[in-house]
């Protein structure tokens, strides 16, 4: 098995900072897009790091004979998702969900049950995006593979091939059930924390304050991750530390780029899922609660300054 035909949906940040990778690595890619984001990728394209990148594009339903299919969108698109990549499943494509929290590998798989659906979670990605121009420092590390890496799958070695064919860094994990949960984790302290204080990365590297909310809603997920049989040690939380200390000052959290766009967040993703999990255990996750209240209360905001503006 090798990844000739490649397909991507979502153009945020994350979507497009690996797009760009695969495109200079000149692979056979096409972006899923609406008409209006056709046209614009393809006419004006994106601007990374100052250098232009105009990508070959597909409209939703569009067939294309796609080995492997990269989802890159919010979670709480996903429902669109399985309908738009549809023209690029075949027989034999391999899926990738690169979404956050949890659960969007199971709803795939439901709406694809013959195709292979692997985990792909992006680890200390640093990039700001303003419209279509990316600011672009660390590339991160993309922890990927099927639930169960003992032995690797054939997709999963041809996942791999290709990020060595690209020069993406990557980690297959044995167990990509903690890997899940391990990057849950971090962005639920470091999404959730940096979009209420709209902190840039340097400041939970620095700021003695930020850094222990981020440590105490991280500590949350701790509490509450046996609900799925998984174990987050203190290893865990200082893999993520000096992750977080090797970023780029001025890079920005997803969720915190997302509220200074006025766009909706996945909170619900983060905070909500450890609130459900802790309802499951008993265990109060008073932090998380807090947090979740308080990003309500920010997209609110935004949408009523938005709707004053019409």
């Amino acid at each position: 098995m090798k990844f000739q035909n490649i397909a991507l949906i979502g153009l945020g940040a994350v979507g497009c900072s690996y797009a760009a990778l695969m495109h200079r690595s000149g692979l056979n890619l096409r972006i899923i897009a609406d008409e209006a984001r056709k046209a614009r990728y393809e006419d004006k394209g994106v601007s990374v790091n100052g250098q232009p990148i105009r990508f070959s594009c597909l409209l939703p339903g569009e067939s294309f004979p796609a080995d492997v299919l990269f989802v890159a969108t919010k979670f709480h698109h996903l429902p669109q998702v399985v309908n738009d990549i549809r023209g690029c499943v075949g027989k034999n494509t391999v899926i990738v969900s690169m979404l956050n929290g949890l659960g969007a590998e199971q709803i795939l798989s439901s709406a694809y049950p013959d195709n292979p659906v692997l985990y792909c979670r992006v680890a200390g990605l640093a990039v700001v995006r303003t419209g279509d121009d990316l600011n672009l420092g660390n590339l991160g590390m993309w922890k990927m593979g099927a639930a169960d890496n003992t032995v690797w799958s054939e997709p999963v070695a041809a996942l791999a091939a290709l990020c060595d064919a690209i020069s993406m860094p990557y980690e297959v994990p044995a167990d990509m059930l903690h890997a899940v949960w391990w990057k849950l984790m971090a962005n639920v302290g470091i999404n959730q924390c940096s979009c209420i204080l709209r902190a840039p990365y340097g400041v939970f590297q620095t700021n003695r304050d930020a850094r222990n909310m981020m440590l105490t809603a991280m500590e949350e997920v701790r509490a509450v991750a046996p609900s799925a049989g998984v174990t987050l040690t203190d290893e865990d939380v200082k893999q993520w530390c000096d992750m977080l200390d090797g970023l780029t000052p001025w890079g920005k959290t997803s969720m915190l780029q997302d509220i200074e766009a006025g766009r909706k967040t996945e909170v619900e993703v983060l905070a909500g899922s450890v609130i459900r999990a802790g309802e499951k255990l008993g265990v109060p996750t008073p932090v998380n609660a807090f947090l979740l209240d308080q990003i309500h209360a920010m997209e609110a905001m935004n949408a009523a300054a938005k709707a004053g503006s019409n």
